[in-house]
């Protein structure tokens, strides 16, 4: 991409999520070319830092307040006269597709990270009504791929498939655990995410190994959290659970795993499977479309049905084995070496609006 031409991304916060970490890797590449800017729609009360001069924010605290958004939006491509307008999440997209009406020079680039897999995605209108405005969409899996041609109605020509970047360091040497097995859970903490079949999954563990303590560490917020501590204090006593929260340096956190557990019941890629490997952290995850397509089993993780918490206790059950174990990390590191950011960003840029 020439680097003469004015790009301005646009996501909807900066709270800490794939979409985010995506953005915070190309800003930071990108920090000293003056050219390159970021919108952010609105603040949260936890945001993740991104170290480039050209970040802007909109003062507004409704999720949905969009006259705020859509003025300083018209402003700074105004100002800026940008030339590719890269928008990451559904309101990004609403205000970009409005945009795209306005600046009709301008390239309207999309970033799906699955919102259009949801049962009703908010960004599925938006799809619907400017299909033909949009110069890219880049899906973060072929699944996602999938369904913005089928249920949004963008020409496939106009999509490309590029699975999401590790956003932390390969780890290229690690000690092994030889004590209690660290099994670990991390995401939104929501229903589709399995947190009941992971927490079910874990009780069923510790009745069939009464004798071995199990640490459990979870990572991640959401608006089941309350019920998912709740849940835990049913668990066995040889379960020992540490909540850690929203975790900004996720590196820090698999290196606590032997084993990360993905369960998932549906998934557009996902993102924590893929570090966990280049941590070297055993990964066990759901057989959904989206994450089945980097993920092969008994090769780099092991593939359970989703919805199965008995299937889920019987692959820990296999891991608690420490050469198991040994053995499907080193081959999931070869493959998550591939995925750095360097190749990932080079191939964007290619696919980029000449």
């Amino acid at each position: 991409m020439n680097s003469n031409r004015v790009v301005l991304h646009v996501i909807d916060t900066l709270w800490l999520g794939g979409a985010q970490q995506v953005v915070k890797l190309i800003m930071e590449h990108e920090r000293d070319n003056p050219n390159m800017h970021l919108l952010v729609l609105r603040k949260t009360s936890e945001m993740i830092d991104i170290n480039h001069p050209n970040v802007h924010f909109v003062d507004v605290s409704f999720k949905w307040d969009f006259s705020k958004a859509r003025r300083e939006m018209q402003r700074l491509i105004e100002n800026l006269q940008v030339d590719i307008l890269h928008c990451h999440l559904p309101k990004s997209q609403t205000l970009g597709a409005l945009m795209k009406q306005r600046f009709r020079g301008m390239h309207l680039v999309f970033q799906e990270q699955g919102d259009i897999l949801d049962p009703l995605p908010n960004n599925l209108p938006v799809y619907r009504l400017s299909k033909k405005s949009i110069a890219k969409v880049i899906c973060c899996s072929a699944a996602v791929q999938d369904a913005v041609v089928r249920r949004g109605g963008v020409m496939r020509l106009r999509t490309m498939v590029l699975h999401n970047p590790l956003t932390i360091p390969l780890c290229f040497e690690r000690g092994r655990s030889t004590s209690s097995l660290r099994i670990g859970f991390a995401g939104r903490i929501t229903r589709h995410k399995g947190w009941r079949d992971f927490l079910q999954a874990i009780g069923l563990l510790a009745l069939k190994y009464p004798d071995s303590i199990f640490s459990i560490h979870v990572a991640g917020v959401g608006p089941e959290l309350l019920k998912f501590e709740k849940r835990t204090k049913k668990l066995p006593a040889n379960v020992k659970v540490t909540m850690h929260g929203m975790v900004e340096k996720m590196e820090i956190f698999y290196d606590r795993l032997d084993v990360l557990v993905v369960p998932s019941h549906r998934e557009p890629v996902g993102m924590v499977h893929i570090e966990a490997m280049a941590r070297r952290v055993a990964v066990i995850a759901s057989d959904v479309p989206g994450m089945n397509e980097v993920l092969v089993n008994n090769e780099n993780a092991i593939l359970v049905d989703a919805h199965q918490p008995a299937v889920i206790a019987s692959a820990l059950s296999e891991l608690m084995d420490m050469d198991r174990r040994n053995q499907l990390v080193d081959k999931a590191f070869k493959y998550a070496e591939k995925h750095i950011f360097k190749v990932y960003y080079q191939q964007l840029l290619t696919n980029y609006p000449l």
